[in-house]
């Protein structure tokens, strides 16, 4: 069995969690095992399901504390035996496969999910600075999509086949267009016989909740019976409400938190809308697409997001939001929705055919390095 570390950050319900929870769910228990690292400030609970297949859950130090964080983890490594660590933290990747490297742990792999934008001020420099650190003591370099590849590891890597493009998978069938979870959902949260514009995702800057909320308040001005679905957690949510109040719209906007059931939530909306700064290939798009709704997204998001579904792809412009909505709520059809994940699974995006790549990657990394002795790689 190959044994593996994953290293996510903080649990908040969030892609990349999600993403790496799938792979735990979906690989084959006597060929892999994953163990998961996660920060101590972190604000959820391991997910149920998780706890019951013995995923075990390491806490340490976050990275805003370098140095007990490298402590921690290469105790860690060294105790638990892993021949994998696999980081999962984009341009954070550095701190824990250089505790990999002092463990000696063989491979070691810089996984990255997302870019950046400017306007994250402050937050967008630390990443640029912090970027080139990413191929530090690793053996591997994965992304979700050949944009986040070449924005981390760049062309280079990219172009020479040394980058290996790895999709942000989903459990394709479970995110099927459902009309009986329509109507239940909808009943639970009060949204029967409205129009429903819905968003999944962390109340963070990147997610451009204000930029949504802008759009919905124009919309919901001449289309009185939208309402919008909002679900997820995060820091920002207070500020969203206070600017649904400001706007007129908090009685039209639904706060859903963070639920354990996310994927019936599709089935009740009639458009997606994905307004973010910046992505790799966001999960919640392949969700989205795999419902069949029609999906509005940033033009700041890879168009490797488009696999199969209803894409739209629009400038952080307001009028040209204002007027897809405009055009796709009124031929919202849920009749052409029942089969649209068969698209998504065409497109290499099912978590069953993904695990098992993941499963053949380990096997040839650990391949190459065992008949080779380890030795120190300097940054």
């Amino acid at each position: 069995m190959i044994k593996t570390a994953q290293v996510i950050g903080k649990l908040a319900a969030a892609g990349v969690e999600n993403v790496v929870n799938n792979y735990c769910r979906f690989s084959d228990p006597a060929a892999v095992s994953f163990d998961l690292f996660v920060d101590t400030t972190s604000e959820h609970s391991p997910p149920e399901d998780m706890v019951q297949r013995g995923i075990a859950y390491h806490y340490v130090p976050s990275s805003a504390h370098p140095l007990a964080r490298v402590i921690a983890l290469v105790r860690l490594f060294r105790s638990g035996g892993y021949q994998v660590v696999h980081a999962h933290l984009n341009t954070l990747n550095v701190l824990t496969l250089f505790a990999a490297w002092l463990a000696g742990v063989p491979v070691r792999v810089s996984h990255n999910h997302s870019t950046a934008d400017r306007g994250e001020g402050f937050r967008a420099f630390i990443k640029l600075l912090l970027r080139p650190t990413a191929t530090w003591f690793a053996t591997a370099y994965m992304a979700c999509g050949e944009k986040a590849a070449r924005w981390l590891f760049g062309n280079r890597r990219v172009d020479a086949g040394r980058v290996t493009i790895l999709p942000n998978a989903i459990d394709v069938c479970k995110f099927r267009y459902d009309p009986l979870q329509r109507e239940q959902i909808r009943q639970e949260l009060g949204l029967q016989g409205k129009q429903v514009i819905g968003h999944i995702g962390r109340f963070m800057p990147q997610k451009n909740h204000g930029f949504l909320l802008k759009c919905f308040a124009q919309c919901h001005a001449s289309h009185p019976q939208t309402h919008l679905l909002l679900a997820g957690g995060g820091e920002g949510i207070r500020s969203a409400r206070e600017q649904a109040e400001r706007l007129g719209v908090s009685d039209a906007v639904c706060f859903a938190g963070v639920r354990n059931d996310p994927w019936r939530l599709y089935s009740v909306m009639d458009v997606f809308m994905l307004p973010s700064l910046y992505e790799g290939v966001p999960v919640v798009c392949v969700e989205a697409q795999a419902n069949g709704l029609p999906c509005l997204v940033s033009d700041h998001v890879s168009m490797e997001a488009a696999v199969g579904g209803d894409v739209t792809f629009l400038p952080l412009d307001p009028s040209a939001w204002i007027q897809a909505l405009d055009a796709v709520l009124a031929h919202a059809d849920g009749e052409k929705r029942a089969n649209a994940y068969a698209s998504v699974t065409q497109s290499g995006f099912d978590i069953r055919d993904t695990a098992r790549r993941l499963l053949k990657y380990y096997t040839a990394m650990l391949e190459s390095v065992r008949n080779k002795p380890c030795r120190r790689i300097r940054p």
